[in-house]
């Protein structure tokens, strides 16, 4: 009579990092358990990294199956530890994963042979911004240019950027450029205001 459970960590995980989930296999007898494999298809925006088997054995493939070497005594456990990478464009919201197990041997009980456990993922995305202009002094009437640029250091995609940069009353816009794919907002030629570019 074979039962598992699953669980996660972390909890909640941010897009970019792993995702360990622990499946643990249980006989409750009376005999041995023979032929034993544990599946876990993947959840979405997710990749498999590593899987090991306590006791021996090995995880591979999509869906995540890990085969259980030898048997599983009545009364002992054996423990699946399967890593996932999660995408780091994966939206904030929630990943599902169930886990099941089977044997060669038949089950007299097959309701306890699966588990399902639920994760939060959320977005982290450290972003730098520099910004530097073409000349520290200059006279007046004579264009000056302003570089305002932002790194994401990760570790999950930054999404809906936006960089304003927004005029003193001592300077007056003059045009722009911006990185591909990006959605600008500006002043009047010739007006003072706020320059907002949003990707």
């Amino acid at each position: 009579d074979l039962s598992i459970t699953l669980t996660d960590a972390p909890d909640p995980v941010a897009g970019g990092t792993q995702l360990t989930y622990t499946a643990i296999v249980s006989n409750a007898g009376p005999s041995d358990a023979t032929g034993v494999a544990v599946t876990l298809p993947l959840p979405a925006n997710t990749t498999l990294v590593s899987g090991s088997v306590s006791g021996g054995g090995s995880c591979a493939g999509s869906p995540v199956v890990c085969s259980v070497s030898g048997s599983i005594a009545p009364a002992t456990t054996r423990t699946a530890t399967i890593v996932l990478a999660v995408d780091p464009s994966a939206p904030d919201g929630t990943l599902t994963a169930t886990a099941t197990v089977g044997s060669a041997s038949p089950d007299p009980n097959p309701s306890n042979n699966s588990a399902t456990t639920t994760t939060t993922v959320i977005t982290q995305a450290d972003l730098v911004l520099t910004l530097a202009s073409s000349a520290t002094l200059v006279e007046a009437y004579v264009p000056v240019t302003f570089t305002a640029s932002s790194l994401n250091q990760g570790p999950s995609a930054a999404q809906d950027v936006s960089i304003t940069l927004t005029l003193t009353p001592d300077f007056r816009y003059a045009g722009h450029t911006a990185s591909a794919g990006a959605v600008c907002t500006t002043p009047q030629v010739g007006n003072t205001g706020a320059i907002v570019c949003t990707w």
